[in-house]
């Protein structure tokens, strides 16, 4: 795996994008892994298609930017707390139509998910926040190998990072999404041009 792109954080703090493949490779199927570096740990925060990942990043930072996340007036604890309510199908969460499917209003700040959850808002003085939260691994696994009362994991439930992302680290993040999407964008064209050259001529 080699290192894509760098989203830092701050002066010990990053998001690492890898893959297997070079910038001049990648293509929409692509696919890669997000790790946050803090410290001595690293914590995978995605494990999609490079430009799945990369298109909700860009996208979200610009309505973050814009203080178009502020989160919605019922989520007034946690959003990772209420996000494993959600997955634990808990009543007395807000839903709203999307797609004419019922939707929590929290997954409109939901940049990936995996182990952690990975949210991206505002809050309500239009800072740009930046949390990461973990997921109950009994969501993961069947129900009789669960060894974790939820119950009791919750308790213990704590975000793992809260930051403020500074309205310049966020415009370059976006600078960097930006370019990486462009990049895959040329990288589909060129592959799609090289494929049509060699089909045969057909009179």
């Amino acid at each position: 795996m080699q290192n894509i792109i760098n989203f830092q954080l701050n002066n010990s703090e990053k998001i690492v994008m890898s893959c297997e493949e070079n910038l001049d490779q990648i293509n929409c199927c692509t696919e890669g892994s997000l790790t946050l570096i803090e410290k001595n740990n690293e914590i995978l925060l995605s494990n999609d298609t490079i430009h799945e990942s990369i298109f909700v990043l860009h996208g979200q930072l610009q309505k973050a930017l814009n203080s178009d996340l502020i989160l919605h007036r019922s989520i007034t604890s946690d959003i990772g707390c209420l996000y494993n309510e959600e997955l634990q199908d808990k009543p007395g969460l807000v839903y709203e139509k999307f797609d004419e499917r019922d939707h929590w209003v929290g997954y409109n700040f939901l940049l990936w998910s995996s182990n952690m959850a990975t949210w991206l808002y505002n809050d309500y003085v239009g800072n740009i926040i930046l949390e990461i939260t973990p997921v109950f691994p009994g969501n993961f696994i069947s129900f009789a190998e669960d060894k974790i009362s939820y119950g009791r994991w919750l308790q213990n439930y704590k975000p793992y990072l809260i930051r403020k992302l500074p309205k310049e680290v966020a415009q370059q993040w976006l600078y960097q999404a930006d370019h990486l999407l462009k990049k895959i964008e040329e990288n589909v064209e060129r592959e799609m041009r090289e494929y049509k050259k060699k089909q045969p001529n057909e009179n």
